[in-house]
């Protein structure tokens, strides 16, 4: 038998099922970039911290890291989506509600994708300046 499923009289605190060994499964994993040059400067540990108290709040089966520098200083704050592999650029506290939505349905907010991976998104003007 795989992991427990919670019913929905009780939550798991990660808001998903546990595996055999008692450890959270989680859909999706995020990683928001809290060092390097440009993304703490832009508020990068907020919004990881944000996010992921909304995605506990939400009940969804989403684990939310702080990592290190993903290479797209002058971009940031930045944000990558496993398993979907979005990658998200300039992203504010504005941007959570759609990125918790995403996170629900797993489809991209389009307007944050970062065009070195996602060539089909428009690109906004890239800041040298990260004050």
């Amino acid at each position: 038998m795989p992991g427990r499923l919670y019913n929905a009289r009780e939550k798991a605190p990660h808001g998903g099922r546990e595996g055999d060994d008692g450890m959270p499964l989680y859909e999706r994993h995020v990683f928001v970039c809290t060092t390097g040059k440009d993304c703490p400067k832009r508020g990068s540990q907020e919004i990881r911290d944000s996010l992921k108290m909304l995605a506990r709040e939400a009940g969804l089966a989403v684990r939310v890291n702080n990592c290190g520098c993903l290479g797209q200083c002058g971009r940031g704050p930045n944000i990558v989506v496993y398993p979907e592999g979005h990658w998200y650029q300039g992203v504010g506290p504005e941007d959570l509600p759609d990125i918790l939505d995403s996170l629900r349905d797993g489809r991209p907010v389009e307007r944050l994708l970062n065009p070195r991976h996602h060539p089909e998104a428009s690109a906004p003007p890239e800041s040298d300046d990260p004050s």
